[in-house]
């Protein structure tokens, strides 16, 4: 008997947000007794994989392949495409469960902007700025019960702080994500008017709202040049979730707005940063003018490289748990 691996992902109906923990059963529906497949639960993500035996019936060339999921209490059926290369995918007629609704989530946006040097710097600043507010709050708005803006050259961590202890006590409160667009130095330090906070400089910070606030935070993007030296800081405060760049970064213009649809929509974590990761052309070509503009910089100082990463549970959704 001919052996057949087949490969899949179940979503639910938002063709986004990954079915985790259903029960997936692939089989050939014979005449007599079907074959079956695959028979795995999902895994985080929605993906289920296995090799099984496909017995030749009579007068059948090819097998007929079909589903069976069980999900939130219920089974649902149907016929299973099963491509020559790649995954299969299952999308389930509803929507997915959310522990998590909108009137329980609080947004807090920081842009801590200002102090730019140049015509250049100056455009690119007012270009963040602007983004940084509307953006938000026109994607994002319908999905939180409030975004809170903390915006201007002068804000400090502690305004940070506060607007997120403030976000995580409003009665009701399941998760607080935030968005900080600032600054960032190359030795992994975040700078809020003017003050340099090393990674453990916002752990520290972080880690004075009251324990059962600060389990409420949940996801945090920083659009900080080298953010990615920050996150430990970020991610050791409370958040579940955090990304940055790796490097010297000027591409947000480019990659703001994806990442908001994408979660907005009921992305991962991850995918939702690599949707703003993806268009490879466009974050080449911002990467490339930094570097000219920088090039008088010594060492990895002026190395620009906007790609970011994650670190944390990637998986979250913006209907998860923290």
């Amino acid at each position: 008997m001919p052996k057949v691996r087949i490969s899949g992902r179940v979503v639910y109906d938002n063709n986004a947000t990954p079915a985790a923990g259903v029960e997936v059963h692939i089989y050939d529906d014979d005449h007599g007794r079907d074959d079956t497949i695959v028979r795995e639960r999902t895994d985080a993500y929605g993906c289920f994989s296995g090799v099984g035996e496909w017995r030749d019936e009579l007068l059948e060339l090819l097998p007929e392949f079909r589903y069976a999921v069980r999900a939130n209490g219920q089974v649902f059926r149907g016929l299973y495409f099963h491509p020559p290369a790649g995954e299969g995918r299952i999308m389930l007629p509803e929507p997915p469960p959310c522990p998590v609704p909108a009137e329980a989530r609080e947004l807090v946006v920081v842009s801590a902007l200002g102090g730019a040097h140049g015509a250049w710097e100056r455009w690119l600043c007012e270009a963040l700025e602007s983004l940084a507010v509307a953006k938000p709050q026109t994607i994002l708005g319908s999905h939180y019960r409030d975004v809170r803006v903390v915006n201007g050259p002068k804000v400090t961590m502690f305004d940070v702080v506060d607007a997120l202890e403030e976000a995580a006590g409003v009665g009701g409160t399941k998760a607080v994500d935030a968005l900080v667009i600032g600054h960032g130095l190359h030795d992994g330090s975040a700078v809020f008017a003017g003050e340099q906070y090393t990674p453990e400089d916002i752990a520290l910070s972080l880690r004075a709202i009251p324990e059962e606030r600060r389990r409420r935070l949940r996801a945090l993007l920083t659009t900080a040049s080298w953010g990615r030296r920050q996150l430990n800081g970020w991610f050791g405060g409370g958040f579940s979730v955090v990304a940055g760049a790796r490097g010297l970064t000027v591409d947000a213009p480019l990659s703001y707005e994806p990442f908001l649809r994408a979660w907005a929509n009921g992305r991962t974590f991850r995918e939702s940063v690599s949707a703003a990761n993806a268009n490879r052309e466009g974050i080449d070509y911002w990467d490339a003018l930094a570097e000219a503009r920088y090039q008088d910089l010594e060492g990895e100082a002026r190395d620009a490289d906007s790609r970011r990463v994650v670190v944390g549970t990637a998986r979250m959704t913006i209907c998860s748990n923290p």
